[in-house]
């Protein structure tokens, strides 16, 4: 994804009353693209030791975001992502996060965890409720699946940093 689709969702968060899970998917994908540029430009920035751990979420956000792409273009899906919802309650900040913190050259780590944390809870908030609001199916499978992996994500930032700088 290029970082003009990242930035490219203004149309789609500008009707925060209500979208379709066209539009959900949409901004997931950014999100998805936007964290793992994150990521990558984070561990630019990090000592080795602490690098891994940032390549490895760059790495899944691009997974993430190649499974919502997949499953955007499933022709099966069209009638279902056509549906109009409600918008999350979490969307503003959901998509406050579609374009990344510019990073320092010496970047505070822990403001640093702060933010990427931030990051995991409100995608993981954010896709559990668009699970919620999706039919049984391939859709809300993969909204729930993304909801544990944001968890999972913020669990394993958490302990990793512990781990690495001994913080309790």
């Amino acid at each position: 994804m290029s970082d003009g689709e990242i930035h490219g969702t203004p149309a789609i968060v500008g009707r925060l009353a209500e979208m379709t899970l066209e539009d959900a998917l949409a901004m997931a994908q950014a999100f998805e693209a936007s964290a793992a540029l994150f990521f990558r430009a984070l561990a630019e920035r990090l000592a080795p030791d602490v690098r891994a751990l940032a390549l490895e979420l760059a790495e899944e956000e691009e997974r993430h975001g190649a499974l919502l792409r997949q499953l955007a273009a499933d022709p099966d899906l069209q009638s279902h992502l056509r549906q109009s919802v409600r918008s999350p309650a979490s969307t503003p900040t959901f998509q406050s996060f579609l374009t990344p913190v510019a990073l320092a050259d010496r970047p505070d780590e822990d403001a640093l965890l702060d933010y990427a944390r931030a990051r995991e809870e409100i995608a993981r908030e954010h896709y559990g409720y668009l699970a919620e609001l999706a039919a049984p199916g391939p859709l809300q499978d993969l909204l729930r699946y993304l909801e544990r992996e944001e968890q999972r994500h913020a669990d394993d930032l958490s302990r990793r940093w512990g781990e690495l700088f001994s913080v309790l």
